[in-house]
């Protein structure tokens, strides 16, 4: 039964079946259950305004967070490639620059010689080892770039050649648990 005030009303007859037309009322109220009430309906609509506000918090924070692990990722992304150019650089500058040089210098001293057959022969032989050192440096610049090997072996066996690259022209003995 709904909450309410409520009157109930009889009228009866008799043994003789005479009939009590004013009849007999009782006024009645009926009270609501405790979830029909106001309050309970503010406290459950509070509750998942409460929900939902707490999900949409959690979930900006969540984005929020998201966002700052990207941008610290990206920062360290750009430092990374720019300590990578500065380390370029200066191989170029220190390996490959100074061979050139060396070059440049032979050339200049051959030009100066040039009539002295022997002079000239041997700088000749010296520019064609710097040529050839130069060369040497130069792939060893692009292989410590990105070693060919990676692509067409792989990362583990790539870093299994590296190492046992390096303890051949080193006193550097490494040891690996990869899988070759």
């Amino acid at each position: 039964m709904r909450p309410g005030n409520y009157t109930f009303k009889v009228i009866a007859a008799n043994r003789d079946g005479v009939w009590n037309l004013q009849g007999a009322a009782i006024k009645l109220s009926v009270l609501p259950r405790f979830y029909q009430t106001w309050w309970f309906t503010t406290v459950i609509a509070m509750g998942v305004f409460g929900l939902g506000f707490g999900a949409y918090k959690t979930r900006i924070t969540r984005l929020e967070q998201a966002r700052r692990t990207q941008e610290e990722f990206s920062h360290n992304l750009l430092k990374s490639q720019e300590n990578e150019r500065q380390r370029i650089a200066a191989e170029l500058h220190d390996s490959l620059g100074q061979s050139l040089l060396i070059i440049k210098n032979r050339v200049a001293l051959a030009q100066k010689d040039i009539d002295e057959k022997e002079a000239v022969q041997e700088q000749l032989g010296e520019l064609s080892h710097s040529a050839t050192s130069a060369i040497e440096e130069c792939r060893e610049i692009a292989y410590n770039l990105r070693p060919f090997q990676l692509d067409r072996f792989g990362l583990s066996k790539t870093l299994f050649g590296i190492f046992m690259r390096i303890g051949e022209v080193t006193d550097i003995h490494p040891t690996t648990d990869m899988i070759p």
